[in-house]
């Protein structure tokens, strides 16, 4: 099992613009453009009201994972660096990212050939 930094944002669209709300999940793998998968804003949601109560761990996985709370994540464009770390309005009016969840999650498989849909699951604190 590998681990690596991750920042999951919720990205919110200005008012007149055409894209949707979701939610980016960008990965520290060590160069200079981060891996980046997006989530419905409907999973998000779902994850956020999750995190309150506390997350215990965070996987990675490229096929369904068992006995976790699990969201699909679809691959999109790379991303500037800055964003691992960043929360705030984003340039050219593009709206303004919110953090959900950052910190080590595992993952099982090699990085050099990401695929196009993971599965991104939590385990819950058990109170």
């Amino acid at each position: 099992m590998h681990s690596l930094k991750f920042h999951l944002v919720h990205h919110i669209q200005e008012p007149q613009s055409t894209q949707k709300n979701h939610g980016d999940l960008f990965l520290d793998t060590g160069g200079e453009a981060l891996p980046t998968y997006e989530m419905r804003e409907v999973d998000l949601q779902q994850l956020r009201e999750l995190v309150p109560n506390g997350i215990d761990l965070v996987e990675l996985s490229d096929s369904p994972l068992e006995s976790v709370q699990q969201w699909s994540v679809t691959r999109k464009q790379n991303h500037k660096r800055k964003y691992i770390d960043y929360a705030g309005p984003i340039s050219g009016n593009r709206g303004r990212i919110i953090t959900v969840l950052k910190g080590e999650l595992n993952f099982p498989f090699r990085l050099d050939r990401l695929p196009e849909k993971l599965w991104f699951g939590v385990h819950p604190v058990d109170h």
